[in-house]
């Protein structure tokens, strides 16, 4: 009989660590229990993550890659076909967005998980935080600096702000949009991307080209 293939183990442990961390947080979740849902021992997680902080930044690393790798695919076309001029806002809102909402309804029930897991990531800061912050740095550098662009009113700062309330909004629509289909019985789809997120562009849109906020 063959050995068992590490890479198996890996993916186990990614899997319960995303699963524990999901529903107790970083800190309420235990390496102990993960180890034991994967079948594994604490050796494996040292073999292949190094530390508990490691393995969070892994965990959200093969959900979060593939998602930005698709919006600066998107931004790269939007740019050359701009050749300089700015680029619609919408247009940049939809390159940000949609990756990330056709990433998670491929995960299925896993993607009502991840975004479980985000909005414990974002409410529970601490050292994960250091590691997981390097997943974004880039996609957020360019992005920035494309909407900086189309929005040639706004201090950079506003321009952050802004961006910040963008992901809040996704996030809390991609989380909680059976809530508005259930209130509205129905005639309100929020839990189809279809229905939800060109609304959710164009009230972006209008709320990025608002004009400058005084501090």
């Amino acid at each position: 009989m063959p050995p068992p293939d590490p890479r198996d183990t890996k993916l186990r442990l990614l899997d319960a660590a995303e699963a524990a961390f999901a529903e107790h947080g970083f800190q309420g979740a235990s390496l102990r229990a993960i180890t034991s849902a994967a079948e594994a021992n604490l050796a494996a997680v040292n073999y292949h993550f190094g530390s508990k902080e490691r393995l969070f930044a892994e965990v959200f690393a093969r959900r979060i890659e593939p998602i930005n790798a698709r919006r600066l695919e998107r931004l790269d076309a939007l740019e050359a076909r701009a050749s300089g001029a700015p680029i619609e806002v919408e247009a940049l809102l939809a390159a940000f967005i949609e990756p990330a909402c056709n990433a998670f309804q491929q995960l299925e029930d896993r993607g009502a998980r991840f975004l479980q897991l985000s909005g414990r990531m974002f409410s529970e800061p601490g050292e994960h935080w250091t590691e997981v912050r390097a997943l974004f740095e880039g996609v957020l550098a360019r992005f920035l600096a494309a909407f900086g662009q189309s929005l040639p009113h706004l201090d950079p700062r506003e321009v952050l702000w802004r961006l910040f309330f963008v992901v809040g909004n996704m996030c809390h629509t991609f989380s909680a949009g059976a809530v508005l289909t259930d209130f509205s019985d129905g005639a309100c789809r929020g839990d189809d991307a279809r229905q939800s997120v060109p609304r959710m562009i164009g009230f972006l849109a209008a709320g990025m080209r608002s004009a400058e906020v005084a501090p």
